[in-house]
């Protein structure tokens, strides 16, 4: 699948280097491991999905704000990614979830939605 953005972009590399410098000492709870591993799967389906790259940079942070609030604040990612990228990332886990859109007209890309 062809992306509509050249990827990757300095901006996607910032966000992927912002992401392990906010979640670079967070380990799984259950295994351990790298909790960057979490952020880097979210967003290897949003690409794989054909998702652009505010919705791949906000799987990338899309728990920053919430886990790790003394590394980050909204207006940092405001001004480093942007406001879509801010408003998809900044929704609190317990009133969101990732879905699969069936309709014809999203084709099947992840959407961060509301409960």
């Amino acid at each position: 699948m062809k992306h509509a953005f050249a990827f990757p972009t300095n901006r996607f590399k910032e966000a992927v280097n912002y992401a392990l410098e906010i979640h670079g000492s967070q380990t799984r709870k259950i295994r351990g491991t790298p909790y960057v591993s979490h952020l880097l799967s979210v967003c290897g389906l949003v690409l794989a999905d054909g998702g652009n790259e505010d919705e791949a940079i906000a799987a990338l942070l899309h728990d920053s704000l919430e886990d790790q609030p003394d590394k980050t604040s909204p207006e940092e990612i405001l001004d480093r990614f942007g406001e879509r990228v801010l408003s998809i990332s900044s929704r609190p886990a317990a009133t969101r979830h990732w879905t699969i859109a069936v309709d014809q007209s999203q084709s099947g890309k992840f959407e961060k939605k509301g409960t």
